[in-house]
């Protein structure tokens, strides 16, 4: 199919390297779901104000610090939550729209599956030796993955901060509806739920988040880490929140591989900076390069 799409392209008069070009970057990066390309085409007015790009290991190592202005985000989706492996089977077998697995109520807050904490646990064999605080959704799939995907780190005193902002697209699929704060802190006393104020879920409602609110709700939560003081964080968070922040709240035309939707437990470090005049892409590339020769002269 690739190579007749190719030659339909040559005719025509397209340059041979550009169309190689494409090829090879579809079948690297895949095909883009329908919620990535709908949260493309918002258009939000101010949006993107951050930019980001892949965060090169000299950083994440902490060989080379970070650029002044820009932080480095370990992004984290959660691991497969038994919610997850129920939509793969009811896929599978082709089953009524009703009965789909988001809508049953045992399926509210869903916890991990055994699978999904052996896809966690294999986040310790990550990169993330500079992280300086951890934070999270409510959601259990989330707190779970982080606190078994950040054990050293906690063992050493690293703070898990849980608040609502980053949490899944909220509304109608009971699997996004977060259950009883005080239940979650007397099962993850790793965490810190003091940033959540009411007991019950109080964003839930029987319509799907819109998804201008959740890419507004995204650009929100980067403000914040933003203005964090550490330089490295990790997020623990949903693969739809995701999509939200690297196809609408972020400018990521330097790594367009960020775009694509994030499999299970997986951890992307990502330099972030703010697309002002002096936090463009071409201005992130030449501050980094800048970064990197200082601290090169230095060793």
């Amino acid at each position: 199919m690739a190579c007749s799409n190719s030659l339909h392209l040559m005719m025509l008069g397209l340059p041979a390297a550009w169309i190689i070009f494409c090829v090879r970057q579809l079948r690297k990066y895949g095909r883009l779901k329908p919620k990535a390309r709908a949260l493309q085409a918002l258009r939000l007015p101010e949006l993107p104000r951050f930019a980001a790009a892949v965060a090169p290991k000299q950083i994440t190592t902490g060989a080379c610090g970070v650029p002044e202005g820009c932080k480095v985000i370990y992004f984290v989706r959660h691991g497969q939550a038994i919610h997850n492996a129920a939509a793969a089977a009811y896929n599978k077998n082709g089953r009524d729209e009703e009965d789909h697995p988001y809508f049953d109520s045992r399926m509210t807050d869903a916890p991990l599956t055994d699978d999904g904490r052996q896809q966690a646990r294999a986040l310790l064999n990550e990169e993330m030796s500079q992280v300086e605080c951890a934070i999270c959704s409510p959601l259990v799939r989330a707190v779970e993955t982080a606190c078994i995907g950040l054990t050293s780190h906690l063992a050493r005193g690293l703070s898990l901060v849980v608040i609502e902002e980053c949490r899944e697209q909220f509304g109608k699929n009971l699997c996004d509806k977060r259950g009883l704060t005080s239940s979650a802190a007397v099962a993850f006393p790793q965490a810190d739920f003091s940033r959540i104020v009411d007991e019950e879920d109080p964003l839930f409602t029987d319509e799907r988040e819109p998804l201008a609110d959740m890419a507004l709700r995204a650009d929100r939560f980067l403000e914040r880490l933003s203005r964090r003081s550490e330089k490295h964080i990790a997020v623990v968070t949903h693969s739809s929140f995701l999509c939200a922040i690297f196809n609408a709240a972020i400018d990521c035309r330097r790594s367009p591989e960020l775009r694509r939707w994030f499999h299970y437990a997986e951890m992307r470090p990502v330099l972030l900076s703010r697309t002002t005049p002096t936090c463009t892409q071409t201005g992130l590339r030449f501050r980094f390069a800048a970064s990197w020769f200082h601290h090169a002269s230095q060793r």
